[in-house]
This record gives C-alpha cells, sequence and structure tokens, in this order.
C-alpha cells in the first residue's frame, strides 16, 4: 500500500509539473496531464467446461471420479467473475503547430489489478422420492410431499493478474463540467496465485404445493448432508484484450484551486478476452468491465 501511495503521490505531481507548460513555443512532444484511479468489476460469458476438460486441473480429485450420469448444467454458475483496481496516467500529446495539446484527444497508460474467475461451472441433480401425503383440515385439499435430495458440483479455476493498459480517448470539451468520452484499448497481463476447486454438497429438504403448504408445520425444509471441497495450485497462464472504454466525468468544482483538478468519473468497457490457462488451453470471451474512479487533472 505505501508503494502505491508513493506512485500515486509521484504520478500527481508529474501531472502538475506537465500543467505548467500547456503552451508556448517548443512544448514538448507529450506532456503527463491526468493520473486515474479506478477499482473495476467485470463479467465474462460462460467458459463452457466439462468434468473431463476440467480434471486435467485436478488430476488427484476424488470427488472428479464418482459418477455424474444424469447431472445438469447449473444456470447460476453461467458467467465467468474478476475485480480489481488500475491506476492509469493521462498524456496528451503536441499539436501540429507545436505550441499547445489537443485537449480533446488522450492517451493513457497504465498498471492494473485483477482476481479472475476464469472457469465457473456447475451441475447438479435432483432425486425425489414419496415423503407423505397430507390433508388440509380447513379445505381437505391434498398435498403430495416428496423428499428432496439436492446433489451440486461446482467447479472453479481462479487466477490473479497483474496487466499493462493501453487506451486512446476522445473527450467532448475538456473545460466543461461534465463531458463524455470513448475509445479504444488493450491489455495484457501475466498470472500468479492460480488455483482450481472442486466442490460436492448435498442438501436434504421436503416440497411440496407452496399454495397450501402455509397450513402445516412441522417438516424440515433444507438440511446440508454434505460440503466438500478440493483445493489445487495450478501454474498461472496470461490473459490479452482489446476493449471499448466509455465513460461521463464530472468536475468537482469550479473555481477552487484544488477541487477543479479532480474529477470523478465512471467507466464501462465491452472488451473480448483471450486467457491462457497451462494445461487446459485457450479460453475465448467476451466481457463487460464496470468501473468507479477518480481523475486529478
Amino acid at each position: 500500500m505505501k508503494t502505491a501511495a508513493a506512485l500515486s503521490v509521484s504520478l500527481c505531481l508529474l501531472v502538475y509539473k506537465g500543467s505548467a507548460q500547456t503552451s508556448g513555443v517548443n512544448v514538448p512532444m507529450i506532456k503527463a496531464h491526468d493520473v486515474f484511479l479506478m477499482p473495476t468489476w467485470q463479467a465474462y460469458s460462460n467458459s463452457n467446461t466439462t468434468l473431463q476438460e476440467f480434471q486435467v486441473l485436478a488430476p488427484g480429485s476424488t470427488l472428479l471420479q464418482q459418477d455424474y450420469t444424469g447431472f445438469q448444467s447449473s444456470s447460476y454458475y453461467s458467467n465467468g467473475y474478476g475485480d480489481g483496481m488500475e491506476l492509469m496516467l493521462g498524456l496528451h500529446v503536441r499539436d501540429k503547430a507545436g505550441t499547445g495539446y489537443n485537449e480533446n484527444v488522450q492517451f493513457r497508460v497504465g498498471i492494473g489489478y485483477s482476481y479472475v474467475s476464469n472457469i465457473w461451472e456447475g451441475f447438479y441433480k435432483d432425486d425425489r422420492f414419496p415423503f407423505d401425503t397430507l390433508v388440509s383440515n380447513r379445505t381437505g385439499n391434498e398435498i403430495y410431499i416428496d423428499s428432496v435430495l439436492n446433489r451440486n458440483l461446482s467447479l472453479e479455476q481462479n487466477s490473479e493478474y497483474l496487466r499493462l493498459h493501453l487506451s486512446v480517448l476522445y473527450r467532448t470539451d475538456n473545460s466543461k463540467r461534465w463531458s463524455l468520452y470513448g475509445g479504444v484499448g488493450a491489455y495484457g497481463g501475466v498470472g500468479f496465485n492460480s488455483t482450481s476447486s472442486v466442490r460436492y454438497s448435498e442438501y436434504g429438504y421436503t416440497e411440496g404445493d407452496e399454495a397450501y403448504y402455509q397450513d402445516f408445520y412441522g417438516y424440515p425444509n433444507y438440511n446440508q448432508i454434505e460440503n466438500t471441497v478440493e483445493e489445487y495450485k495450478t501454474e498461472s497462464g496470461y490473459s490479452v484484450s482489446v476493449y471499448a472504454p466509455l465513460g461521463v466525468d464530472f468536475r468537482i468544482a469550479k473555481s477552487n484551486d484544488f477541487f477543479k483538478r479532480v474529477h470523478l468519473f465512471y467507466e464501462m468497457r465491452p472488451g473480448v478476452d483471450f486467457t491462457h490457462v497451462p494445461n487446459y488451453g485457450g479460453i475465448n470471451r467476451v466481457y463487460m468491465q464496470f468501473g468507479f474512479g477518480i481523475r486529478v487533472s
């Protein structure tokens, strides 16, 4: 945390120094103009793995050796996910006249950390057994209660990534209090601290017609029978992506010398990601990333 804070202060000083040289003859080719700090969250499309494919990531798993005939894919595990933090520097390039900078076009470069669930898949099976027949004292309606054994198997592969981000942004009037921007960007990153996990659980409960179930009491509804987790260290791979940053920016103050330099912004990034997981192979997927951050000019 101390290192990150020192880096943030250094970038802010660099921005302040660069902002003092915004016009004149023979200005520098590149000027540091902004520092961005943005927490992020992203959702990925499904990786669609199978039990056989996942076994290469958990070769010693005893859970994967069991019989899962009749299990169905669970919609609960339909998407991968991730979150992280980015620190970026905004750069302006000298205009053709050489006396100033194009304030509406900005290059952004920075580093980011992400924790990503590359593979997140689940399977389930419900086995039903006759349990009881209940008769309502008030209406005389019969309710057939089944005893249900719910079995779940979930597979997950997670990695942490350190990434380099590059993007170019095109802004509306940057002098206004509100501005919009869009552009194109890319990142490349290496993974570390990768793990694969296999989880098996069983739950027992009783069920019936919900319209009449309120007439009866005393039947247990949901009990955990088993919950077993296996976790394995796996090799770390890499990921690359192209995305389209789209955002809205708000300047906090109009006249205060300090706060007029501070902006809040919201950014979304639809993108395409390629991730390589060693021994497993490549994962191609689309994703949507969101971030709410602070920009200091």
